[in-house]
């Protein structure tokens, strides 16, 4: 993590780890542990390599097998090992960065103090998402307290799209998209 202190909130924790059913990142997690199962699988089965290339075309973790297919195609041995190997890897980095989440010296839960109604109002005129309007409204709650707040945001569609009208009628410094920081 960065050295600058990272915030949440309670309403964006919910909705990434929930506290029934584990939320989104659990699910997405679950996605991908399954996708990297069924590829180590269907080689162990001694099914082709096209096969798994035509299988997996619509997977998460498509572009993974095709690097690892492209760049190994005349070692097919090697290529169930390190199936297996970047499986205990992702599930290694997932582990570490859950840790480094649930620690809150590195992340600080922030509870929103106000409903900012006239905001909320405003938003729901343009965003269509209201889970992304409460994450907006407590990024520029945590404003009011944290001097110079970015919001890091995955959200194009409502969020960052809408980028102009948030920072003009809130006081977050600056929005910015995950997919640009990756």
């Amino acid at each position: 993590m960065d050295p600058e202190p990272n915030y949440t909130s309670n309403f964006v924790w919910g909705e990434c780890f929930g506290v029934e059913g584990g939320g989104k990142c659990r699910d997405i997690y679950q996605k991908i542990t399954r996708e990297f199962r069924q590829a180590i699988a269907h080689l162990k089965r001694g099914e082709s390599l096209a096969s798994l290339t035509t299988a997996s075309s619509d997977w998460k973790i498509h572009n993974i097998i095709h690097r690892i297919l492209a760049k190994h195609a005349s070692e097919p041995d090697k290529i169930l090992t390190l199936f297996i190997a970047v499986k205990e890897r992702y599930d290694e980095v997932c582990s570490q960065r859950m840790t480094n989440l649930e620690n809150r010296k590195l992340l600080i839960i922030h509870q929103r103090a106000s409903p900012h109604k006239e905001l909320w109002d405003k938003f729901h005129s343009t965003m269509t998402d209201v889970d992304d309007i409460e994450v907006v409204l407590d990024a520029h709650d945590l404003s009011g307290q944290v001097l110079e707040v970015v919001l890091i945001t995955g959200d194009f569609r409502d969020i960052v799209s809408h980028k102009g009208m948030i920072l003009a009628a809130t006081t977050i410094k600056d929005i910015r998209y995950l997919g640009d920081l990756v």
